[in-house]
């Protein structure tokens, strides 16, 4: 079984690439089990959508570098 850090890895990296099946159902398992890493899921999918409704403005740098 997953430890709570373990979860939390595996859910950053499932938002950037799909994650295998064994990783998907430990993951599950273990969210079925701990409400706290159920709670960061639940944050890190909100401002994941968030983030997306804002549109792309270039990095900070790029922004001083044009002014």
């Amino acid at each position: 079984m997953l430890n709570c850090k373990q979860a939390a890895a595996l859910m950053s990296q499932g938002m950037d690439k799909k994650l295998g099946t064994l990783q998907r159902v430990n993951l599950r398992f273990h969210l079925m089990m701990c409400s706290g890493c159920r709670n960061f899921s639940d944050q890190i999918m909100l401002l994941r959508k968030s983030c997306e409704k804002f549109p792309q403005q270039g990095s900070p740098i790029e922004q001083l570098n044009n002014e």
